[in-house]
């Protein structure tokens, strides 16, 4: 059995904890050993991460933003509103670029050790210890850092509303795509207990990445997603081939289970790093890294450090959950009222926790009235 001292242990190797762990190596000057661990074999090009992005935003990842947009539609019944932005632009990063520039600074950071094939079995705290056991590895840790994932079961008993999707990127033999256009939201439609449309990121006129997206309160399997988007693509008018798959379901809005105070500090998904209206993480997720790596280095991760609050927003998220939530059938006019009557600015701020007074002014003015005064007033 392998045994390791450290004086922070992160658990999980995923975007939160890489994140950490990257935002730690810029911090030279801090001796404090740090061990990630990971229960994967191995990082491959498990899925699509973006988000918008501001002209003088700053950002660590830029020189891995593989394509980046200035306008992006939200279509509906032969409707289609367009937004084009000059501030703000819609970025995309493939995982395994991320996973293989964090790796790579984190071998190169003789403080820091990330171990792959590790299951953690067993978290017990002595003193001021705590001590990490798995199959063939112990881990005595001052800190803990705990980034991992809730489990199957849990995201079914804790989410408020589901996002599933299944998607493929392919590849055509002519040109095809618009490459100055994302699809965020085509061909919206509510019916029953759902909302589902497409999502269409348009990397070269050759080569796109095209999902089915679902927002229920339910949970819908990906799979079930599967036959809506094998009929887009038995009708698109070209040949083509699948590169690769991705299919998830992320939970909108947690109520997260009572959380101990053994000093345990939550990241990733568990510390509300996915905005719960969207489901997009990933700047989230980086401004939490750099917090929590300054708090290591100044020594101020104390017990009560549990999240990273985005108080205004999310009185916003909370509502739109609750409208979803009474409403489904409400959500084609609503994002279409988004689509046609929010500037294209505050969308982006919104949607990247940088809205103003005056973004959530138009946002309300956006959508349906009664039932988000209802949803907001209950």
């Amino acid at each position: 059995m392998q045994k390791i001292k450290c004086d922070v242990l992160i658990i999980g190797g995923g975007c939160a904890g890489l994140s950490l762990a990257y935002e730690y190596a810029q911090m030279k000057s801090s001796k404090l050993s740090v061990c990630i661990l990971e229960k994967r074999e191995s990082y491959y090009n498990d899925r699509t991460w973006c988000f918008w992005l501001g002209k003088q935003q700053n950002f660590s990842h830029r020189d891995i933003v593989s394509s980046s947009w200035r306008a992006w539609r939200f279509s509906s019944n032969n409707q289609s509103y367009v937004h084009h932005s000059e501030n703000f632009s819609y970025c995309h990063i493939a995982s395994l670029a991320f996973y293989k520039k964090i790796t790579k600074v984190i071998g190169e950071d003789d403080r820091q050790t990330l171990l792959l094939e590790q299951d953690v079995t067993k978290i017990e705290k002595s003193g001021k210890y705590f001590s990490v056991e798995g199959p063939d590895l112990s881990v005595k840790a001052t800190n803990i850092i705990d980034t991992r994932a809730y489990g199957a079961d849990e995201i079914l008993e804790y989410t408020k509303i589901f996002q599933a999707f299944s998607g493929v990127e392919i590849e055509t033999n002519a040109d095809f795509f618009d490459t100055d256009l994302v699809g965020l939201m085509d061909d919206i439609h509510s019916s029953g207990v759902k909302c589902q449309f497409r999502y269409l990121l348009p990397f070269t006129k050759r080569h796109a990445l095209i999902e089915i997206t679902s927002f229920s309160n339910i949970y819908i399997p990906p799979a079930e997603l599967a036959a809506s988007l094998q009929l887009y693509l038995d009708n698109l008018k070209v040949s083509y081939k699948i590169i690769r798959k991705e299919q998830g379901v992320l939970p909108m809005g947690i109520n997260h289970p009572p959380r101990s105070h053994d000093g345990i500090i939550m990241g990733g998904m568990k510390n509300d790093n996915l905005k719960p209206s969207s489901g997009y993480g990933f700047l989230r997720t980086q401004s939490w890294a750099k917090l929590v790596a300054m708090k290591l280095c100044s020594g101020d991760l104390d017990t009560g450090f549990e999240k990273v609050n985005h108080y205004i927003p999310k009185f916003f998220d909370d509502t739109f959950l609750r409208v979803l939530d009474d409403n489904i059938n409400l959500t084609e006019e609503i994002f279409m009222g988004i689509g046609r009557n929010m500037n294209s600015d505050s969308f982006a701020r919104f949607m990247s926790d940088q809205a103003q007074a005056l973004d959530f002014i138009r946002l309300v003015a956006a959508v349906p009235k009664q039932p988000f005064i209802k949803a907001a007033f209950s």
